[in-house]
């Protein structure tokens, strides 16, 4: 990881079926439900968790739909839940509502996940799993539900893909920067206060322009959204890091979530059916590249500044000697995998 607290909140993908998975667990936590997002969310543990990977996504514990044993009124509702690990780190399983806690229900509304919603009536016309929650936080385009599931003919690559009617570009690119909007606004409070040139709003209307440039050519409707969803990410990055990689947010700021929302849209708009769970994977892994590639650049020009002080021309040549370098080291290290710890150092 780049940093402690940088998986936070949308960045790990949806999908964490059973396999893989080891009960940490064997006595309930209580908590409270913090986000929600069509088919998964993330909880805040009210007991204290000693375990090593407690630290990661800033002490949430990822929920996902399936794992609801019994309906949830919505977000802010306190649960309990066992603890298992797996590979993407700690999730909350067996969720229930906290018993102890009353007057949690919502009398004829819509819970999230579960069997039965509160006031007799299954949630969202009796289906079990993947009902929307009434969020406080987090997002999910009304016009939209989110694409379902593909699982025939899944072997562990991407899902079949439906390819249905594409929508008029401009009206995908409306949609595309209100959910922008919306999204980076909600993202730039926790930083805004960082930013010394400009107030929240010029700081959310300029990040809001360089993501949308990335997302406004009209191939990316057409293109199979496994090259068009990290092509997105890619361009809209590369205008966004060029004009504010040096701020003292950049890498404080995630955008993830604005990212997953957007290319929602434009998925959408494509008429391509696949699994969310699976685009979502796909976007990650780019973003995280991408941000794991400027924190590399600077960490090597502080390097060669730190090295040259007042010295740009020379600062120059050591950094593009020492990027060099660190990408030749790199492939030796990535293609030995099996090597001890001290041979990959070398």
């Amino acid at each position: 990881d780049r940093h402690p607290d940088h998986k936070t909140d949308a960045m790990r993908p949806a999908a964490r079926g059973p396999a893989g998975r080891k009960l940490v667990s064997t006595k309930r936590i209580r908590g409270t439900v913090l986000d929600w997002f069509d088919k998964f969310g993330w909880i805040q543990a009210i007991d204290e968790i000693g375990h090593p990977e407690a630290h990661r996504n800033n002490g949430k514990i990822y929920l996902l739909a399936e794992d609801v044993q019994e309906d949830l009124p919505g977000v802010g509702c306190a649960v309990t839940f066992f603890l298992y690990q797996d590979a993407n780190g700690l999730g909350a399983m067996n969720v229930r509502p906290d018993a102890q806690v009353h007057g949690q229900g919502q009398k004829g509304g819509k819970g999230f996940g579960g069997k039965a919603a509160p006031g007799g009536k299954a949630a969202h016309g009796g289906k079990a799993h993947g009902g929307k929650a009434q969020p406080t936080q987090g997002y999910a385009p009304p016009q939209y539900q989110a694409p379902k599931a593909q699982g025939m003919g899944y072997r562990g690559g991407y899902a079949p893909v439906q390819k249905g009617p594409v929508m008029p570009h401009e009206e995908v690119m409306q949609k595309v920067h209100a959910c922008l909007n919306k999204q980076v606004w909600k993202a730039t409070k926790k930083i805004a206060e960082k930013e010394k040139d400009w107030d929240q709003t010029e700081l959310s209307k300029r990040i809001t322009k360089y993501l949308y440039k990335g997302a406004q050519a009209p191939e990316l409707l057409t293109l199979p959204w496994q090259e068009a969803g990290p092509q997105f990410i890619e361009t809209a990055m590369r205008g966004y890091s060029n004009a504010c990689a040096d701020k003292p947010w950049f890498f404080d700021l995630d955008l993830t979530v604005a990212f997953h929302m957007a290319f929602w849209e434009i998925l959408s708009g494509s008429g391509q059916n696949a699994q969310w769970s699976e685009v979502e994977r796909v976007l990650n892994a780019k973003y995280e590249e991408l941000m794991d590639g400027c924190l590399l650049e600077k960490a090597i020009w502080d390097s060669a500044c730190l090295l040259l002080p007042d010295q740009e021309s020379l600062s120059n040549k050591l950094y593009k000697g020492l990027k060099t370098a660190h990408e030749k080291a790199f492939e030796e290290a990535m293609a030995t995998p099996m090597a001890d710890d001290l041979q990959r150092v070398e």
